[in-house]
């Protein structure tokens, strides 16, 4: 598929998802403490969206791409939990050496001052120097922050979107996570057998919500930390670096919510023998929401 025509997919994805959304006030809402953070009454939501991604692979043996650029994916909520899951659609590309669809999963908790995520992706189908290049990825994450001014701030007005911010404002994020990541590929001397890579560390960052009267918001979000960590078959130490940049667009009416998140995470390894690689991932991706 060309580029064009993913492109018009995901416009007729937006166009369909905001003729959704009837032009009604928030008012199934109730205030949090301090006044500046409402709450929606519904206790459940159902979400889909569409996902323009890629995956980069670099380091001194070869560059490569995923070759798996659009995702279709569903959401479920309750309350302050979230399951989503998303699929490579494979009529978007030519197969390669891939025996199964890329995906990615994660299961959410967004609170008033914490959230924790508990994050999976899955690519086997990739490119180098426009050839099929065999790769398996695996990488999983669970990583939690607290949010220092959540009176005043909210990250699920933006996330879960099953709270509605007020006024602008901004926090302080800290916490910390653990990663692993899997790698496999015949034609990656390092990588010939399965590695697997245990990383654990802290993170920081800053986000900040801009909102106007009729609950539309932009809101602009970067986390990144330092991990420690090492393969245990192989006692091979690694250290990771990350970097987690998001601007996400949306707006909330009485029993939809709509947002356009676009984000990058760039993780960077450092290997005990002195060898090094990056993964550079980015995604735009359109959502809707509808509570119950």
């Amino acid at each position: 598929m060309t580029q064009k025509r993913l492109f018009v997919l995901l416009a007729l994805f937006s166009a369909i998802t905001a003729g959704l959304f009837p032009q009604e006030p928030s008012d199934s809402l109730k205030q949090e403490t301090g006044g500046a953070i409402e709450s929606f009454d519904s206790k459940f939501s159902v979400g889909v969206n569409a996902k323009y991604n890629f995956l980069l692979f670099d380091d001194a043996e070869v560059n490569s791409q995923s070759n798996t650029p659009v995702f279709l994916g569903f959401s479920f909520g309750f309350r302050d939990y979230t399951l989503s899951f998303s699929i490579a659609q494979t009529y978007t590309y030519t197969p390669g050496p891939g025996t199964r669809p890329a995906f990615d999963a994660a299961l959410g908790l967004y609170q008033k001052y914490w959230f924790e995520e508990l994050s999976f992706k899955y690519y086997d189908d990739f490119k180098a120097n426009d050839e099929p290049f065999a790769m398996r990825y695996l990488a999983g994450a669970l990583s939690g922050a607290y949010v220092f001014n959540a009176g005043n701030f909210s990250l699920p007005a933006v996330f879960r979107l099953n709270r509605v911010q007020r006024e602008s404002a901004g926090s302080f994020i800290a916490g910390g996570n653990l990663r692993f990541f899997s790698l496999q590929s015949d034609a990656l001397e390092k990588f010939h057998d399965r590695a697997w890579y245990v990383c654990a560390g802290p993170n920081a960052g800053y986000s900040y919500t801009f909102v106007t009267s009729n609950a539309f918001f932009i809101n602009l979000y970067a986390l990144g930390g330092v991990n420690f960590g090492l393969e245990p078959t192989r006692h091979d130490f690694v250290l990771t670096a990350f970097v987690n940049p998001r601007i996400t667009v949306g707006m909330h009416f009485k029993t939809w919510s709509f947002n356009f998140v676009t984000q990058i995470d760039c993780t960077a390894f450092i290997f005990g023998d002195g060898k090094y690689h990056t993964f550079f991932y980015g995604a735009a991706a359109p959502g809707a929401s509808k509570r119950f």
